[in-house]
């Protein structure tokens, strides 16, 4: 194993870009076909959202509580985005079982979710590039061989879950093109 500060991997300490966001207020004011983009203020929205909106790109679930996803959610054709930040009681295994059905979906934010590891049904998602783990208890030891298994992931967000090491396993990694580990 080799401390952060001795890695040779180029670390980018660059915030996520910026999601634009179209909050659901008065659902009757928007055309549902024009909006791509939309976060969602109370879990009953949700399937409201699905129905409503098959259009959506990018979908935030941010702190609503969940337990679990609709299975409906997989109607969403074109969905690219998905955030689930600071939902710690969703059950994972079953959420990410769905998402894997999401051909369309290339990101996933699991960040402030107490997770210790990633769920073993998020190896089906082979379909995602970007996965953000920020802010959680990530066991890096763990997830490097679950990341072997998904050969597509480009993007690794693992700040602030306390790794002060990582095994040489890392270096097997060739997918990986932005690992961000600032603030560990």
């Amino acid at each position: 194993m080799r401390l952060i500060t001795n890695i040779s991997l180029v670390f980018l300490l660059v915030s996520c870009t910026n999601v634009y966001q179209q909050q659901l207020e008065n659902s009757s004011r928007i055309e549902s076909t024009k909006v791509k983009r939309l976060k969602v203020d109370r879990k009953n929205d949700l399937d409201k959202v699905i129905i409503d909106y098959p259009q959506l790109e990018v979908l935030i679930l941010d702190s609503l509580n969940l337990d679990s996803l609709p299975p409906s959610i997989i109607k969403l054709d074109n969905l690219k985005h998905l955030s689930l930040v600071n939902n710690p009681n969703l059950n994972f295994e079953k959420a990410l079982s769905i998402t894997s059905k999401i051909e369309k979906l290339k990101f996933i934010n699991l960040s402030n979710n107490q997770l210790s590891k990633v769920p073993d049904s998020f190896l089906s998602n082979t379909q995602i590039k970007s996965l953000k783990l920020s802010h959680n208890q990530i066991n890096f030891n763990q997830l490097s061989s679950q990341l072997n298994q998904l050969p597509n992931i480009k993007k690794l967000w693992l700040n602030n879950n306390k790794i002060n090491a990582f095994p040489d396993s890392l270096n097997g990694l060739k997918s990986i093109r932005y690992l961000y580990v600032f603030q560990n």
